[in-house]
């Protein structure tokens, strides 16, 4: 019988062949599934984090022939194409519907504005009445809003008048206050006419509004309107307006009343009608080193120092005394002046305080005076911001004296507030 173990060997190198074979195949096969896995885990990393990268915002919406007309602001780091807008009419006045429109202006490149997203629908709108607007981009965020939703709900709204007790003929301003409490952004904010409510016994005349519209307004957010309201009328005449938005919920509004007053120039009222800084004479006095000394007669060729009193008129602001505050001396007949400035404080022996004070700005507007309030004004130095003596007048004989009030009316002294400067005639020394 003839042996042939070369055939076993055969056979087993076929089945190790195959059976390695197998192996690397099922190797490369896992190996392509898990890096198809990879790729896909990848991918949708890249697609969430793509969808936190996308940031738009609404900043304007309008209707233009009966039209959306929407501007989008991308504010993130890729472009923004906007697939899909969803409307749906809430009217309870007409049958209720939701489409849906594919724009065809949609696409925001970073940092761009996108305009008159919204022209391109089929569907025509009805200004009266509330939409639900949703936009929707390639990447699946959405912007939901509302439009006309004024008329839908009652907003926050207050009407203030600044001030409310005027002088007849006196000019006021009336601030409306809208703030949107509810959840979605509302649109197309209009002011309608402010209206009389009740019977009035003042004239009362409003002026244009400002501004005009609001066209966005996001939840939590507030639209301020002002209009200058002029108001005639005797002692303890009133008028009371009411404010309203157009195409507004039913009854939602607010009033304020204006009181008007009497001009009168009797000795309590001259200077709130006449002048907004007034001083009072009677405590004009000066100081030559040896004491405050209430007289206009004053001796000639001395350091004179003068004290007098200073007061805010004006009802509701604040003034802040500018350092270039200054009183003019000339003598009559003559063109010879001197300027004496401002100080912060003078000693009866003549010693000057500069008027001068840390911040911004560096040694201005160092003193405020409140509204109806008095201060003693010192008057003496040779200069803006100057202290040591005071200053020598170089007139002879009668003087008249011009006091010149710089300064500005703001909430704080190194504010951006009203600029503001006043002459102050009648003030009269004689030097001898």
């Amino acid at each position: 019988m003839i042996k042939r173990r070369g055939i076993s060997s055969v056979v087993g190198t076929v089945f190790a062949i195959i059976a390695l074979a197998s192996t690397v195949g099922y190797i490369t096969y896992s190996m392509n599934v898990l890096d198809n896995y990879n790729q896909s885990i990848l991918a949708r990393n890249q697609q969430a984090t793509d969808v936190t990268k996308e940031k738009f915002q609404v900043s304007s919406v309008t209707m233009v022939n009966n039209k959306l007309n929407i501007t989008v602001v991308n504010t993130g780091s890729l472009p923004v194409n906007f697939t899909k807008i969803w409307i749906t009419n809430k009217s309870a006045t007409t049958t209720a519907w939701v489409k849906s429109y594919t724009p065809v202006n949609s696409l925001a490149a970073p940092g761009n504005t996108l305009t008159n997203l919204g022209q391109g629908v089929s569907t025509w709108l009805n200004t009266n009445y509330p939409y639900h607007v949703k936009l929707v981009t390639s990447r699946g965020n959405t912007n939901e809003f509302d439009v006309n939703s004024v008329s839908t709900a009652p907003l926050n709204i207050q009407l203030l008048a600044t001030p409310p007790n005027v002088p007849s003929a006196f000019k006021t301003q009336l601030i409306m206050l809208v703030t949107n409490n509810s959840t979605g952004t509302v649109t197309n904010l209009v002011p309608n006419s402010l209206a009389t409510y009740g019977t009035p016994t003042a004239t009362c005349t409003p002026g244009t509004v400002s501004p005009t519209k609001y066209n966005t307004l996001s939840p939590g957010s507030t639209a301020v309107f002002t209009w200058g309201v002029t108001a005639t009328g005797g002692n303890s005449a009133s008028c009371t307006l009411s404010a309203s938005l157009q195409n507004g919920y039913s009854k939602n509004f607010a009033n304020t009343t204006i009181t008007t007053s009497a001009i009168s120039l009797s000795g309590t009222t001259y200077s709130q009608n006449t002048g907004t800084l007034t001083i009072n004479y009677t405590t004009f006095q000066f100081t030559q080193g040896s004491g405050w000394i209430p007289d206009w007669l004053i001796p000639k060729g001395t350091a004179t120092g003068f004290n007098m009193t200073l007061t805010n008129s004006d009802p509701v602001r604040t003034f802040y005394l500018s350092n270039k505050t200054a009183m003019i001396m000339q003598v009559a007949g003559s063109a010879s002046t001197t300027a004496l400035y401002a100080a912060k404080s003078i000693s009866s022996a003549g010693a000057v305080t500069a008027y001068t004070c840390t911040g911004y700005p560096t040694n201005d507007y160092c003193v405020s005076l409140a509204p109806g309030q008095s201060m003693s004004l010192y008057i003496g130095a040779n200069g803006p911001s100057l202290g040591g003596t005071v200053k020598t007048p170089s007139q002879v004989g009668p003087t008249s004296a011009l006091l010149l009030v710089y300064g500005k009316f703001d909430t704080s002294r190194g504010g951006n507030g009203l600029i503001y400067a006043q002459d102050i005639p009648f003030i009269a020394v004689y030097l001898y």
